[in-house]
């Protein structure tokens, strides 16, 4: 009869076997279907794919990453709330008749405003996660617009609907 001692060192004999042989079976599984190489394909596009975004956007003059604010000296006011899915010519509109607190020079933000806003969405509660005109226009390709929930810029026709908000006021 066993005792207790040599149950468990056979147990866990038995289970160092198990491990070893699923290790060994996963190896030969990622070996044979390429997995490992498919991996590293991967990572070499997604760093590819990194470099391509960065030259596009330096030629576009964005810049691609919304983290930090290069200008302290921001002065502007935003409104208190946004808008629906609407598109560029209507946010313009939109922006134009806007009335709050007796002010009526409210405009769209520019990228760098956006860029605020979006280091500092504590500030602006209202605002969803989710993508806002600028008034930054590319010369034959369409406006900027910034998500504000993945920090990614682009630039989109100005026939597509996206959300908007207001400011008032400048960058100094």
């Amino acid at each position: 009869m066993l005792n207790s001692f040599e149950v468990l060192s056979t147990l866990f004999v038995f289970l160092i076997i198990i491990i070893i042989f699923w290790l060994l079976i996963r190896e030969l599984v990622c070996w044979y279907y390429k997995i490992n190489e498919r991996i590293s394909l991967q990572r070499q596009n997604n760093e590819l794919l990194e470099k391509i975004l960065k030259a596009l956007n330096q030629s576009n003059g964005i810049q691609s990453d919304l983290v930090n604010v290069e200008n302290e000296n921001i002065d502007f006011e935003v409104s208190s709330n946004d808008t629906y899915d609407v598109s560029y010519a209507n946010a313009k509109s939109l922006a134009s008749k806007y009335n709050e607190g007796g002010k009526t020079d409210w405009r769209l933000p520019t990228y760098d405003e956006l860029k605020y806003v979006y280091e500092n969405k504590n500030k602006y509660p209202f605002l969803k996660n989710d993508k806002y005109w600028s008034c930054d226009e590319k010369l034959n390709s369409g406006v900027i617009v910034v998500d504000l929930l993945k920090c990614v810029d682009d630039v989109y026709r100005e026939s597509n609907s996206f959300r908007a908000f207001f400011v008032r006021g400048k960058i100094n």
